[in-house]
C-alpha cells in the first residue's frame, strides 16, 4: 500500500500504467492511454490527461477560484456543460512549471477532478454501461 507522506517534494511524475476513462452523464468526456501520475507529499496520486484526449467543446471556464501550487502554478477551473447541465469544477488546467508536466504533453492539462475518475485494470474491458 502507498503512503501519501512518502511521496516527493517536489512531486514525482511517471506515466499512468492503466488506461484512463472518464465517464460524465452517460458520455465519455476523457479516454487516454498516455495519462500522467503526479506523485506529490500528502495528496493521494493525482492523474494528469493530455487536452486531446478530453471533450474539451463541452468545458468552460468555472466561476471556481484559481488555486496555486509552487509547483505547477496557478490552476484554473473548468465546468462540464452536457445536455444543458452545468458540472461544476470538473476539471483544471495547467501552464506547468513543473518540467516533466510541461515537456511530456505541452503546456495545458486537464484533470479529472477526484472521486470522478476510473482508472481500467491492465487486460480489463469495458466495465458496466460500456
Amino acid at each position: 500500500m502507498e503512503n501519501v507522506w512518502d511521496y516527493p517534494r517536489p512531486p514525482a511524475v511517471g506515466p499512468c500504467p492503466r488506461h484512463v476513462r472518464v465517464e460524465l452523464a452517460g458520455q465519455v468526456f476523457a479516454d487516454s492511454n498516455r495519462a500522467l501520475r503526479v506523485l506529490e507529499t500528502s495528496h493521494p496520486p493525482t492523474i494528469y490527461l493530455p487536452a486531446d484526449n478530453v471533450r474539451v467543446k463541452l468545458l468552460v471556464a468555472s466561476r471556481v477560484r484559481s488555486t496555486w501550487c509552487e509547483f505547477k502554478a496557478a490552476a484554473r477551473y473548468l465546468d462540464a456543460i452536457i445536455d444543458d447541465r452545468r458540472y461544476e469544477a470538473l476539471a483544471w488546467t495547467y501552464s506547468p512549471t513543473l518540467a516533466p508536466l510541461r515537456t511530456a504533453q505541452g503546456p495545458s492539462r486537464l484533470l479529472p477532478r477526484p472521486g470522478r475518475r476510473r482508472l481500467a485494470r491492465r487486460g480489463a474491458g469495458a466495465g458496466p454501461g460500456g
